[in-house]
């Protein structure tokens, strides 16, 4: 049993409270029923049963013992008015008799004793005369006073079980199923009403023994027996499922309760003791409560519940109660036939004893207590079918046995219905016939009582054929409505499948039948996947609770039949029937088991297909795989690669947008690296590099997870993100990461812009599968363009090496051939050297130009420390620049118009650790940043210009050196052929001083010998000196050392 409800005063504990209470007071007056029963068993007995007025009922020995009152001539409608002249009432007799008193008067009796009773009897109403032994008087106004003398006796212990030990253990046995289902169903709204109709029934069986005997409870009993029809009428309502008036007006369930307040209220207090009848006013209205209950209950079982039954449980329910109150009403309409030919005729007596027919109506309480508690089923049509057959087949051997025992009299004297012959000849018949006769016989109710299901099984099977010859989905699917609309004849017919791409139920038709669909957030769906029988919209019932949200959608379509289409992994789609265009409101429920086993063979056809689609969609896949994988294997140029991604994308997940976005992990930059939009590829909005950041882009990088959204504009905006290049009209948005190992690429990404349209999980994992190959085929492009990137800068390297000896003699060539190697393997889009100048400023010149207006560069000079380039050559150190505009040691550009600067790397030129220039380079060509890779590189390509440069100017400086020395060995040799010619000192001095000065570009110039003391100086000749020019102290050609 469930557990108690927190809420004590919710309507559950209410219920389940009640019902405790009811069957402790009902097993309480159980108890008290059976002391009564046993006190009155040891009195005497006389040998009829009374009524409370004192009139002897209809009661009849069971046990086969005669009653001595009933021998002696007591008759039904016989009212006892005295015993051995001791009277019943307490004074006149025409009071109402006492019960106490007659149980007063036989206690003062033994079994056998002889009493006299008088009675008296409406001789209008029974004119038969009397049997011998009885003395009446003459009759008074219609009413004679008879007396008559027999032996108590005790009642046969046959009898006492027949009316008292099996009604009552038929209530106790009612009882004890009541509390089990207390157990087990107390806290269900369903089970109340069965369960307290349970209670009522044990209550009336019970105390049906003391209605005839003891008479001291009537007016419980009264009460009970109207309740049972009560709530008898009340359960042919609302089981198995609530009828759909009963919805619309809910108060109607209780309008049985209600007459069955004002019939208790009739039986209890306009039943008169003092009136004749055999059947008092409360026992006729208490019988015929339960009665007529009865029949409602099996009227509305027979005529709604079982035909409007939606569910194979909901039909096995009503039959197995059908069944069960068809046989407990067979003894009730018996017993109250039995009691209406009494009152209505002298000369017929009832046959039939209702106490002892009880245990009859255990049957209808077993079979409604087995349909609540909605164990395991059976086929209870196939039981109703066998057992007319079985009916029908006793009935033909009673009557054939009996036309052969009535034939064979007819050339007999007498033949005895046990003579062996008959019975031989009986059984020889039965064994050759019984057989085929069942056979046939059955073979024949079923094709009355299955009559509509065996042509719904036609169309089935029709349908069946079509399925099996078709591979069209669209044909399949028109051939369901058509067989659907020819049987049932519905309003319309609809056929919603799943539609992978928008993810929503969309109905099937050319055109479209509907434009209302089923997205995944609706409950159809949802309940369908979670059950697998139809759905039955019952007109006037309320929808279940799943379907609240699409009650307005259902409403539109005039749905009342939903059936899902399963597959093996979801849900494929669902069929919705609408009302019947006849007459008739409702489906019955060989209609719905018809829809269900038609929606069935549908179901397998639509995933045959489904599965073939999927296989053929897994060799796409599987195709475009490939392609993608085979990118890692073959050598193919990057832009390439990215339009194989594209197209192969494309051909799973038809999309109008396409976008592959790289991330540069050196700067936390993106950038599209293809952009298509519409079959167009804008590559004028590629490699446009924004700040990883506020973007769903940058979501997927940083979360290395795919990301799927049904609208991209609405989701931008709501995380306050700003669109890019993006198409405003972008709804459905899909991205997976371009992840290889632990390296972020970047992310590919598609778009969609009808609206309604989505991305399934499906195609988010067929994504995430290209995107790995794709990552992987991109990796290797990297990988492979940095190898031969390398080797360029290799084989320039060691090209400029083999020139530094070649061209060492020609150093602006080799600079020149530097820069432009720099410039082309850095992919820029100008360069430039500079070198500072020689006269101590710090200035830097440029001496190479290569790019836009470059000649107009050369020459020019820097102020040293001017901008980035001074800054290098002031620090000695490189400098990055990928945007200067924002740096603030940027100082403009060289040349007013022209050529402008985006990013610059400069590295300084340094020779025995002295920097002699500056190697620049500016804005790459694909828009890219400089990176400290480049760094490295340009920095070999400085090494390599410093290297030359001081190679050239210290080959030069050791070149000119050179041609001094053998200028001065030739003007010293041409000196010494000039001395030797002349011998004058004054000559020889005079030759010195021209050669000195036309040698060392020197203006003036003097020779003189120094004096023995060391006080002048004795000059042997002069040039270009004036007097002026002469020292303090000089004297003609002496001058003095000291000045």
């Amino acid at each position: 049993m469930k557990a108690m409800p927190t809420n004590d005063l919710s309507p559950q504990n209410i219920r389940f409270t009640a019902l405790i209470i009811a069957t402790l007071v009902a097993g309480a007056l159980l108890i008290n029923y059976f002391l009564l029963g046993m006190d009155w068993r040891s009195r005497p007995f006389l040998g009829v049963t009374l009524n409370q007025n004192m009139i002897v009922n209809s009661a009849q020995p069971n046990s086969g013992v005669s009653w001595t009152g009933r021998e002696a001539g007591l008759r039904p409608g016989d009212r006892i008015l005295a015993i051995n002249g001791e009277p019943l009432a307490n004074s006149a007799p025409d009071l109402p008799p006492n019960t106490r008193r007659y149980d007063t008067i036989l206690g003062d009796y033994e079994i056998g004793d002889t009493v006299t009773i008088t009675f008296t009897y409406d001789t209008t109403r029974f004119p038969t005369p009397r049997s011998d032994g009885i003395i009446c008087e003459a009759a008074t106004a219609g009413m004679a006073v008879c007396n008559v003398s027999f032996p108590l006796m005790a009642l046969p212990n046959g009898d006492f079980v027949a009316l008292f030990i099996a009604p009552f253990a038929s209530g106790v046995v009612v009882l004890l199923i009541a509390a089990g289902m207390i157990y087990f169903r107390g806290q269900e709204a369903y089970a109340f009403t069965p369960i307290a109709l349970f209670i009522t029934v044990s209550l009336f069986m019970g105390g049906i023994f003391d209605v005839g005997t003891t008479h001291r409870l009537i007016p419980l009993w009264f009460i009970s027996g109207i309740f049972v029809g009560v709530l008898m009428a009340t359960l042919g309502l609302i089981f198995p499922t609530p009828m759909p008036i009963v919805y619309r007006l809910p108060w109607i369930k209780y309008i049985p309760t209600a007459i069955g307040v004002v019939l208790s209220t009739i039986a209890i207090f306009s039943t008169n003791v003092t009136q004749n009848n055999v059947l008092l006013t409360g026992n006729q209205v208490t019988g015929a409560s339960t009665v007529m209950g009865t029949a409602i209950l099996a009227a509305c079982l027979l005529f709604y519940q079982r035909p409007a039954a939606s569910t194979k449980t909901e039909r096995d329910q009503a039959n197995v109660v059908l069944v069960g109150v068809l046989l407990s009403m067979i003894p009730a309409i018996l017993w109250l036939i039995g009691r209406t030919l009494l009152t209505s005729d002298q000369n017929v007596l009832a046959p039939f004893s209702i106490e002892a027919a009880m245990p009859f109506l255990v049957t209808s309480i077993i079979s409604l207590a087995y349909a609540v508690m909605q164990y395991r089923m059976v086929d209870t049509d196939r039981i109703i079918s066998q057992s007319i057959s079985y009916t029908i087949l006793l009935v033909a051997l009673a009557a054939g046995y009996g036309l052969m025992v009535l034939g064979g009299s007819l050339f007999a004297i007498e033949i005895a219905p046990d003579n062996p012959i008959v019975i031989i000849i009986i059984i020889f018949f039965i064994s050759v016939l019984f057989v085929p006769v069942r056979t046939s016989l059955q073979e024949r109710i079923d094709a009355i009582y299955y009559r509509k299901r065996q042509n719904y099984q036609l169309r089935q099977e029709q349908f069946s054929r079509i399925l099996t010859t078709q591979s069209d989905q669209k044909v399949m699917i028109e051939e369901f409505k058509k067989i659907v609309q020819e049987t049932l004849n519905p309003n319309n017919v609809f056929v919603f499948l799943y539609n992978s791409q928008t993810g929503n139920y969309v109905a099937q038709g050319d055109p479209a039948p509907t434009d209302i669909f089923f997205g995944p957030g609706s409950g159809v769906p949802d309940l369908l996947k979670t059950i697998d029988k139809v759905v039955y919209l019952q007109p006037g019932a309320p929808y279940p609770i799943e379907l609240s949200v699409d009650r307005p959608r259902l409403k539109i379509l005039d749905t009342v039949i939903l059936a899902g289409l399963p597959g093996n992994e979801q849900l494929n789609g669902f069929v919705s029937v609408g009302s019947p265009r006849t007459g008739r409101q409702l489906y019955n429920f060989e209609d719905l088991r018809f829809v269900e086993n038609l929606v069935g063979q549908l179901a397998i056809g639509v995933e045959r297909i489904t599965v073939i689609q999927t296989l053929e969609r897994s060799v796409r896949e599987l195709e475009v795989l490939s392609q993608v994988s085979q990118a890692v294997n073959f050598t193919i140029e990057f832009n390439d690669l990215l339009e194989l991604i594209s197209s192969q994308t494309l051909r799973l997940i038809q999309s109008p947008y396409f976008y592959i976005v790289l991330f540069d992990e050196a700067t936390d930059q993106l950038y599209y690296a293809f952009f298509l939009e519409d079959d167009e590829r804008r590559t004028d909005l590629e490699n446009i590099k924004w700040e990883l950041g506020r973007d769903l882009y940058s979501e997927v990088i940083r979360t290395v997870r795919p990301k799927m959204v049904d609208d991209y504009v609405d989701t931008m905006k709501r995380n306050g993100y700003r669109l890019r290049n993006e198409n405003p009209k972008t709804k459905a948005w899909m991205a997976v990461p371009l992840a290889a190992g632990q390296h972020i690429l970047g992310v590919v990404a598609v778009g969609e812009s009808a609206i309604g349209k989505k991305y399934s999980d499906e195609q988010l994992k067929v994504f995430s599968n290209i995107g790995a190959l794709a990552a992987t085929s991109l990796e290797k492009a990297r990988l492979f363009t940095e190898a031969n990137a390398r080797t360029r800068q290799l084989t320039a390297l060691n090209d400029i090496s083999k020139q530094l000896v070649a061209t060492e003699g020609d150093v602006e060539r080799l600079l020149d051939l530097i820069m432009k190697a720099a410039v082309d393997i850095l992919n820029a889009e100008a360069g430039s050297l500079l070198l500072t100048t020689e006269d101590g400023t710090g200035s830097l010149e440029f001496k190479v130009a290569i790019g836009e207006n470059a000649e107009q560069l050369i020459g020019k000079r820097l102020e040293a420390g001017h901008g980035l380039v001074g800054k290098v050559a002031q620090t000695g150190l490189p400098i990055i620049s990928n945007d200067t505009s924002r740096d603030e040691n940027w100082k403009g550009e060289v040349l007013e118009k022209g050529f402008k600067t985006n990013s610059i790397l400069a590295v300084p030129l340094i020779a025995k650790d002295r920097v002699i220039g500056v190697l620049e380079v500016l804005n790459k060509k694909d828009g890219s940043i400089y990176v400290d890779s480049d760094v490295d590189l340009l920095t070999a390509f400085a090494s390599q210009a410093a290297i030359a440069f001081e190679n050239a100017r210290l080959y030069q400086q050791t070149d000119l050196q050179l041609t001094q020395r053998v200028k001065e060995l030739e003007a010293l040799e041409r000196i010494d052929r000039e001395m030797n010619r002349t011998p004058d000192l004054q000559n020889v001095g005079e030759i010195t001083v021209r050669w000195a000065i036309s040698n060392s570009n020197a203006t003036s110039g003097i020779l003189g010998v120094v004096s023995e003391n060391r006080e002048y100086l004795q000059i042997i000749a002069k040039s270009g000196y004036s007097d002026d020019d002469l020292p303090e102290g000089a004297e003609d050609n002496r001058w003095p050392i000291d000045r």
